[in-house]
Parts: structure tokens; C-alpha cells; sequence
């Protein structure tokens, strides 16, 4: 039988990131009124929350 371990972690400001990484920033950047619609602008480095892409770090390519 499997076992599914759930790592998903809810992305927000002031969350941990590696400490050479730059804070996670999230802010709304469209308004209903002002755009016409509502939009929520990220920005992340890949330090953030989990770290299971670890051995990608170690490889020099882009995939």
C-alpha cells in the first residue's frame, strides 16, 4: 500500500527561504475598480517552503 506525504506549504510573506535568498514577496498589483479585474503578483526564488529539487542544484543544466 502507498503512503502519500502530503509537502505542500501555503506560500505568504515572511515565509522561510534559504538565508541567501530574497524574502518571498506577494502583493495584489490589479484592482477590480482601478483594471477590471483583480490580479496577485509572486515573486519567489526556488528556496521557498519545501526543498525537494536539491539535486538540481548540483547539475549544470536547464531542464
Amino acid at each position: 500500500m502507498s503512503q502519500y506525504i502530503d509537502l505542500s506549504q501555503t506560500i505568504k510573506n515572511a515565509m522561510p527561504v534559504h538565508p541567501y535568498d530574497d524574502e518571498v514577496k506577494l502583493y495584489q498589483d490589479k484592482f477590480l475598480e482601478r483594471d477590471q479585474y483583480n490580479n496577485t503578483k509572486l515573486e519567489a526564488g526556488m528556496h521557498i517552503g519545501t526543498h525537494i529539487d536539491a539535486p538540481r542544484h548540483l547539475l549544470d543544466r536547464t531542464e
